[in-house]
């Protein structure tokens, strides 16, 4: 297994208390498995996480911040997502691996085309899902 350096960018970085809370967020938005007491974390880091954006949310849009409430919206998407925000917004369908979606991306299909049903899949997945059924 690969092993990636996980890094919190700003000021947190430097603090020892935050970097657990960093890898754990990380390891979520990638859909990295996190392995035995770190991986425990991890589950209370996004649950507890949510609750605190949506807290932070309705503080700073009633305060008329609009710059850090739609950060605070991106990164609620993001947690409860499990995606970062830069990644294929296929990836939230069921069964939709990052090569799948850069196929289906590639052939011009959105995600709300699979999710109607208004456009099949292409050959070459239709192929993969009737083999595997």
């Amino acid at each position: 297994m690969q092993r990636q350096r996980l890094r919190c960018p700003g000021v947190a970085s430097h603090l020892p208390s935050t970097r657990p809370l960093c890898a754990c967020s990380q390891a979520h938005f990638s859909r990295t498995a996190l392995a035995g007491d770190l991986g425990v974390d991890a589950k209370l880091v996004v649950k507890e996480s949510s609750r605190l954006l949506a807290a932070a949310v309705d503080v700073v849009a009633s305060s008329g911040w609009l710059g850090p409430a739609l950060v605070a919206m991106e990164m609620s998407q993001m947690v409860t997502q499990g995606l970062w925000d830069r990644d294929s917004p296929l990836l939230q369908l069921p069964h939709v691996t990052k090569e799948v979606a850069q196929r289906l991306a590639k052939d011009g299909v959105s995600k709300q085309e699979l999710h109607r049903g208004a456009r099949r899949a292409p050959c070459h997945l239709n192929s993969k899902a009737r083999a595997a059924g």
